[in-house]
């Protein structure tokens, strides 16, 4: 397998991963339980990992492309981050857990604004990630 091809494979895993937490997140919202979280650490998801983790995606994407996503995935996590601390953040001390109830109507409305802006932000991800695709796509093999 070349190398191209090898990191098309993992672009696609990684925007598949990135529709996945989305679904996750909506059915935790929706009540449905959700085993594993969606890491806040915009470093340890699967596609932070991905995109951090290839020193070559800049060159390969080139750097509009590339600083794009960047902003795109903080503020993917920076909104994530306020649903879950509506939604899973663990309270502390005794009397917090002993009394852990469900977000008010009023945090619940709040956490659904910010799921509106996590889907808006996650299809602009999605449309840069294939904008990123074809370059990958018309870029020669000796580039990788």
């Amino acid at each position: 397998m070349s190398k191209k091809t090898e990191l098309l494979e993992q672009t696609n895993k990684a925007r598949s991963s990135l529709e996945k937490e989305l679904v996750k997140i909506e059915m935790a919202l929706g009540g449905a339980k959700v085993e594993q979280l969606t890491p806040r650490n915009k470093f340890e998801c699967i596609f932070g990992r991905w995109f951090h983790g290839d020193g070559h995606l800049k060159e390969l994407f080139g750097p509009q492309l590339y600083e794009k996503l960047e902003a795109l995935h903080t503020e993917w996590h920076t909104q994530y981050g306020k649903i879950y601390t509506i939604y899973f953040q663990e309270k502390k001390g005794f009397f917090n857990k002993l009394l852990h109830k469900e977000p008010s109507e009023f945090e619940k409305d709040k956490a659904k604004a910010y799921l509106d802006d996590l889907q808006k932000i996650t299809q602009e991800m999605l449309q840069t990630i294939t904008v990123c695709q074809r370059r990958l796509n018309a870029l020669s093999d000796a580039k990788f």
